[in-house]
């Protein structure tokens, strides 16, 4: 039998206080307390604000400090560097003009009650507040810093003590509790319960994006109306919520999909986008927003920062340029795996010339001309220690801007397996598909034979092997220019790091030159070959040059 959780009540009515408290004073008392942090680590009146206490001592903590401090202070705010000190190990540091976005994006009406699950540093509420809206927290501890905001804002934000999917808040029928809105990041790598989850789900639990699945399930389902999510990308985009997605999609409450710069929330490296999905109309047309271009954002300190999120705002809620904003059918949405990247539907100009290039020419995709050999994993390698070679690794430096890849010099273990498919042969291509992505090369007909001594790649590359459809050169050649590069980067996933998948990579559109054209190929690259030896001798008779005088 499941555990019926209290209800719910309002943190102010129902504190009851020993002594009287000074407002004033407790203003001025609070707004003084990183500075004390700062300055004193171990100030012992501070460390009861942090732990889960009594009513009562919290009281007389407060009381103590204004006792202690009573330094004037022009003007009493809530700084983020005292919401940072209170926040709970793990909260993400949410900037507040990505909440003025998100909650802009919510249509709130005076009045209406909002949820907001995760928000353990009252963040989202005292902005909701502001819109005239209630905001119901639930949030993992007793943490204090609500009771403060309750009472040196004069404010009543309703906060349940409850882990909002283990064990939600429930209502009268002991179902989950549901609001008209909710507002809220989903965040990524939570520890739930799996067991609980297990039981509740029809889904298997196979990695973390089920469990983020499942989150983004419950938050829906607390949901009558609207609810706006800050989602991480990877599940906007991976094959194995592609199903999750297509329910979704299929049940028309996806309203608009906004992407967001990388790196938007300091110290997380996921990507992260905003998705608004509505519940109580249908949408047969998806928009899809282009919030990562440089119009809305600058970077400060090498960290993005929203500078123009009311404009971002406007643009969502408008006809805007198709190079930002799009709307596109479920019909399609549903075609392309239902993919909810904005990256999938929003082309930039060049983009946009090369799509249209590409769609009046007959294409081939990739897997049709080519063999894509993945590099041998080193699960393989070490289950097989008693088979270990020495080979030489391609790495990122071997890769010129034009011709064959330059000889390795980092030796790595593999081993002999199967056909030895992971060893590189003459003219195969090598594409690096995590890291520095798009980049291509081609190996030398020079290469050693396979075995002791022979080539390898990691994790970072595939190996692309020439059919007989069109020659190894010509596939090169057609993958680093400026239409190959362009569709190649139309693939790179926009997730926690950039990468391209090996499904995607097999539908890359290969355009086929005639045997004419092929000759042409040929002979431009021998031609870029010869410059790039004559270029890499210069830069070496130069180097030596320059050693001649006052060298060391």
């Amino acid at each position: 039998m499941r555990e019926v959780f209290p209800q719910t009540t309002s943190v102010k009515s129902n504190i009851v206080w020993d002594i009287p408290l000074n407002y004033q004073k407790l203003e001025k008392c609070f707004g003084t307390l990183v500075e004390l942090k700062h300055k004193n680590p171990n100030y012992t009146a501070f460390a009861p604000l942090k732990l889960n206490i009594s009513d009562n001592s919290l009281a007389q903590a407060l009381e103590n400090l204004s006792k202690f401090k009573n330094e004037e202070i022009s003007q009493f705010r809530i700084t983020e560097d005292i919401l940072d000190i209170f926040r709970e190990e793990g909260e993400f540091l949410i900037p507040g003009e990505l909440i003025k976005l998100m909650i802009q994006l919510a249509e709130i009406d005076k009045g209406d009650e909002i949820y907001c699950p995760y928000d353990s540093v009252a963040k989202f509420a005292l902005e909701i507040i502001k819109k005239g809206g209630h905001p119901y927290l639930e949030i993992l501890g007793n943490i204090p810093l609500i009771y403060l905001l309750n009472i040196l804002n004069e404010v009543d934000i309703q906060v349940s003590y409850s882990h909002p999917l283990n064990a939600p808040t429930q209502n009268e029928s002991l179902e989950p509790k549901q609001h008209k809105l909710t507002i809220c990041i989903s965040p990524p790598g939570v520890k739930y319960n799996e067991t609980f989850i297990s039981q509740q789900s029809s889904r298997p639990f196979k990695s973390w994006i089920d469990r983020d699945v499942y989150a983004l399930e419950h938050l829906l389902a607390r949901t009558k109306n609207r609810a706006i999510i800050l989602l991480n990308s990877t599940l906007l985009l991976s094959e194995k919520a592609q199903e999750f997605r297509e329910s979704l999609v299929e049940r028309k409450i996806v309203e608009t999909v906004i992407s967001l710069p990388s790196g938007i929330i300091p110290y997380v490296i996921s990507q992260f986008s905003i998705v608004v999905f509505n519940k109580s109309k249908k949408n047969d047309n998806i928009r899809f927003v282009d919030g990562a271009n440089d119009l809305f954002s600058v970077r400060e300190n090498h960290q993005p920062k929203l500078v123009e999120w009311q404009s971002l705002y406007k643009v969502s809620r408008s006809d805007a340029d198709e190079f930002i904003v799009i709307d596109v059918s479920k019909e399609k949405v549903l075609e392309n795996k239902s993919s909810l990247e904005v990256a999938q539907y929003i082309y930039s100009s060049k983009e946009k010339k090369v799509q249209q290039l590409l769609s009046t020419k007959i294409t081939t995709p990739l897997e049709k001309v080519a063999n894509i050999v993945s590099p041998l994993s080193n699960t393989h390698i070490r289950n097989n220690s008693s088979n270990k070679i020495k080979a030489k690794e391609i790495t990122i430096d071997q890769f010129p801007d034009y011709g064959y890849l330059s000889p390795p010099t980092k030796e790595v273990e593999t081993i002999n397996y199967k056909q030895n498919q992971h060893f590189l042969r003459p003219y195969d291509i090598v594409i690096v598909t995590k890291g520095s992505v798009g980049k291509v090369g081609i190996v030398s007909p020079n290469v050693p034979p396979i075995g002791e001594g022979g080539w390898v790649v990691n994790q970072s590359y595939f190996i692309l092997r020439a059919g007989q459809e069109i020659s190894a050169i010509s596939l090169y050649m057609y993958l680093i220019s400026e239409v190959g590069q362009t569709a190649i980067s139309r693939l790179v996933s926009k997730a926690t790091r950039p990468l391209i998948r090996l499904g995607e990579l097999k539908e890359l559109p290969i355009l086929l030159p005639t045997t004419q054209e092929s000759q042409d190929i040929e002979k431009t690259f021998n031609r870029m070959v010869k410059i790039n030896c004559l270029t890499r001798k210069l830069a070496e008779k130069q180097q030596e040059l320059h050693k001649k005088h006052w060298s060391i």
